[in-house]
């Protein structure tokens, strides 16, 4: 029999990944933030 889901290890990897991303935006914020901030100005002021 062929089954087309994903496996339950799959399932937890990208659910540690996601975390990972989301702790990674979480210690970044205010870095994320500046650099927003800086590409929002024209490129002329950067």
């Amino acid at each position: 029999m062929v089954r087309s889901e994903f496996s339950e290890q799959a399932q937890a990897n990208a659910e540690a990944a996601v975390r990972k991303f989301e702790d990674y935006l979480r210690q970044h914020r205010d870095e994320i933030a500046a650099l927003g901030f800086f590409y929002d100005q024209p490129y002329a002021r950067r």
